[in-house]
């Protein structure tokens, strides 16, 4: 079987050829914490109410945050992160959770992971801060700024923010996402919004068929990228 994919950004063509043996949907149960739970839940309605990050990581155990190169040290750039409440129902009253940058969760993973190494805390504002999610919502943001001076698209960084504290003792923090890790990478120039349009053919019978969506590639070194979440 053979594939041919044609990618267009903007109004450049890139024609790219592809040899696709599996796409395997990954699971992360081996690597998964639930040391914080301490009871069998076997109903739902009776399950915790509980908070996490809501962008799951990649199979790496992380999410991708990617900046402009600059040679400016005071060059601030801003990105988001979302804490999300995970219950049954909205709450009918204000969560305040705090949310603190996690240098040692960094420097373990660093650790752990040839190759790595831990975000230099001053390449980042954020220390700590209390995050509000309103009644009746489940979301809320915090927003920390990166300065990527001296950064490139091969580095292999990790930032890692942790929630730490919620101000209702019933609402527990996830074992499993409590604490989000971010590869913090300057974006090469392939990185972007493509539209995919996808054909195969297979067999001698002029069997074919095709596929047209939207993909976000993402930056894994200078030369190469990802699809998002893959």
């Amino acid at each position: 079987m053979s594939i041919n994919l044609k990618f267009g950004k903007m109004k450049i063509i890139y024609r790219i050829l592809l040899s696709i043996t599996a796409l395997a949907l990954l699971t992360f149960t081996s690597c998964l914490d639930d040391s914080v739970m301490d009871t069998e839940v076997t109903r739902f309605d009776e399950s915790p109410n509980m908070v996490d990050f809501n962008e799951k990581p990649n199979s790496d155990g992380f999410i991708v945050r990617s900046f402009e190169g600059t040679t400016d040290p005071t060059y601030a750039q801003e990105t988001s992160f979302r804490v999300n409440l995970s219950s049954r129902y909205q709450l009918d009253y204000d969560l305040t959770v705090t949310v603190e940058y996690d240098q040692a969760a960094a420097d373990e993973y660093a650790a752990e992971n040839a190759g790595w190494v831990s975000l230099d805390p001053a390449k980042q504002d954020f220390t700590t801060a209390t995050v509000t999610i309103p009644a009746g919502e489940r979301e809320a943001n915090f927003t920390v700024n990166f300065y990527t001076e001296g950064l490139s698209a091969d580095d292999q960084i990790i930032a890692a923010y942790s929630i730490t504290t919620t101000d209702d003792p019933d609402v527990v923090i996830s074992g499993n996402f409590g604490t989000q890790y971010v590869r913090v990478v300057v974006a090469n120039v392939f990185e972007g919004s493509y539209t995919a349009d996808i054909d195969w053919f297979y067999g001698g019978g002029g069997n074919y068929g095709g596929l047209y969506d939207d993909w976000q590639l993402v930056t894994a070194s200078s030369t190469s990228c990802t699809m998002d979440y893959f």
